[in-house]
């Protein structure tokens, strides 16, 4: 990354140098023709400190367009890790699947026979309930009779 960098700062200092170097040649030669030596000396280290602050822009530039270019590869490093970890997840749901849905119809075919269980014990419960009801009238009947048999009994026997 460092080296990149290095590189990048390099290609861009020669860039950059060079263009300003060939625009400042042409002004630089109608201005040399009237300046004292002084005012040559005062124009070329503006010259040069306008050529130095433009690299350092350059540099900083680069540098920023080479932080954001890491910062993207970053986030997409995180991203692609990511969607990965969901395809893991849906593939992993999507084998499960046929599990679930083996268990589902089971739990459902269970439920099924437990209903018609239910529906027969009822039935049976009802039968009983009516045979119990039954003999309890049967029982009644019988009581009734048998009380009848037992005061006719017993004038029966009083009348003897």
């Amino acid at each position: 990354m460092c080296q990149l960098l290095s590189s990048n700062f390099e290609e861009i200092d020669d860039f950059v140098a060079d263009e300003i170097l060939h625009k400042n040649i042409i002004t630089e030669l109608v201005m040399a023709e009237n300046m004292t030596i002084q005012e040559k000396k005062e124009a070329l280290r503006i010259k040069f400190l306008e050529i130095k602050e433009a690299i350092q822009l350059s540099r900083e530039e680069a540098k920023s367009h080479v932080e954001g270019q890491v910062k993207a590869q970053w986030a997409i490093t995180l991203c692609t890790r990511r969607a990965e970890e969901i395809d893991g997840c849906i593939n992993d749901e999507l084998a499960r699947k046929p599990d679930l849905k083996r268990e589902l119809d089971t739990t459902k075919d269970e439920l099924i026979e437990l209903h018609t269980e239910v529906e027969v014990t009822k039935s049976k419960l009802s039968s009983i309930l009516e045979l119990q009801h039954e003999l309890s009238i049967k029982m009644q009947l019988s009581s009734v009779a048998r009380s009848r048999a037992e005061v006719q009994l017993e004038k029966v026997l009083k009348q003897r």
